[in-house]
């Protein structure tokens, strides 16, 4: 098998500065010259970086959907009116279902593209021990990771990646054992909101999107009783 890796970035690259010397383009493998594994930001200038045509690919295959790995725009400019097929989770599936073919995936799903067997496997994120064995569904991840990026980019020092991987991984563990779903709520209410205490309340406040729409949002689809009990007593809305 022929493997081109068009970018390795890392995901808090200054992407407009593809190009200059130094800096790697979003994450982005191609496989036989056919099939696209990720589709950052940057895809497309690598494509054409390399003298790959967007008819060459066949398929493009999603290992999660963080920014730097899932891109619309660029995965559109590539699919064109051709209904690529693309696989990954049902979120990112949701992201591109307009312009191709989708095909949801979840742990042990087993596809062929081109007589290329794939096996799709259970991952973290971010991990100490690369035995570790208990996973947290993309979901959940994301929802953490929306609310870690909004108080990051309003209270900078209020909070920690370390933190963010502990949550995760505690989550996960948890709701391995049979843990009840509002674990995630609990995390954030006990832990997270307590950090920003000291924290510049009006930083976190907005007319059109404040702390509490972003974890309304993060947390639509589980408990969020205990955080919103929280963000009134700090009065952070």
């Amino acid at each position: 098998m022929k493997m081109l890796f068009l970018g390795c970035g890392a995901a808090d690259y200054d992407w407009s500065r593809y190009g200059e010397d130094g800096v790697l383009g979003s994450t982005l493998t191609l496989l036989d010259d056919s099939i696209l594994l990720d589709c950052g930001p940057t895809a497309t200038a690598a494509m054409q970086k390399f003298n790959v045509e967007y008819d060459q690919i066949i398929a493009i295959v999603n290992t999660h959907s963080h920014s730097d790995h899932l891109n619309l725009d660029e995965v559109r400019k590539i699919s064109g009116k051709r209904k690529i097929p693309f696989y990954g989770s049902a979120e990112a599936c949701a992201q591109v279902a307009d312009c191709c073919e989708v095909h949801p995936l979840t742990f042990s799903d087993e596809f062929v593209i081109d007589n290329k067997n794939f096996l799709t496997l259970p991952s973290n994120h971010a991990v100490d021990n690369l035995k570790e064995e208990f996973y947290l569904e993309e979901n959940h991840w994301r929802a953490i990771d929306e609310i870690e990026r909004f108080i990051a980019s309003r209270a900078p020092f209020g909070i920690s990646n370390k933190l963010i991987n502990r949550i995760e991984r505690f989550t996960a563990v948890y709701l391995a054992m049979g843990g009840e779903d509002d674990c995630l709520d609990r995390c954030i209410a006990s832990v997270v909101l307590p950090t920003l205490v000291k924290a510049d309340k009006s930083a976190l406040k907005s007319e059109d999107r404040g702390l509490k729409d972003v974890i309304d949002e993060a947390l639509d689809l589980f408990e969020s009783g205990k955080t919103q009990e929280m963000l009134s007593e700090f009065s952070i809305s």
